[in-house]
């Protein structure tokens, strides 16, 4: 009897897990909250604000090569993906947390406003902003 309730509990647990991203990916937003889990190119503060990845030329040519990048990073889901945008979500090892990770092109200002996120927790210990600087970094190789 047990069993079956913790399975239906994780069935709910699921369906309602991805009506959730759902809902994050047709809603980007680049705020930040003040707690210390999460970095933006839209935040003013400088302990959350990160700058936007730069481009030249075609900005679905930018998001496809960074799309290519997450596809190789481990525990990456990419939730989202359009011309202009992808959303991620990538998981933490050990408790499986999930980080939010945005990505949209500005083609008139040759900018991607990029944010990643934790949905839980206070501190990520600085995970975020790595992250978004190894894209960064594995970008500016190419």
């Amino acid at each position: 009897m047990r069993l079956y309730f913790i399975l239906i509990l994780l069935i709910i647990g699921s369906g309602c897990s991805q009506k959730m991203e759902n809902e994050i990916s047709q809603n980007f937003n680049f705020k930040c909250p003040k707690t210390p889990n999460c970095v933006s190119s839209a935040a003013e503060d400088d302990s959350h604000r990160i700058e936007p990845l730069k481009f030249d030329g075609n900005p679905k040519k930018e998001i496809n090569k960074i799309e290519k990048i997450i596809k190789n990073m481990k525990r990456s889901e990419i939730v989202l993906k359009t011309d202009k945008k992808i959303h991620v979500v990538f998981k933490s090892f050990l408790f499986r947390f999930k980080d939010d990770v945005f990505f949209e092109a500005d083609d008139d200002k040759k900018i991607i406003n990029i944010k990643s996120a934790a949905r839980v927790g206070y501190s990520d210990f600085g995970v975020n902003r790595k992250r978004l600087e190894k894209i960064r970094d594995i970008l500016n190789e190419k």
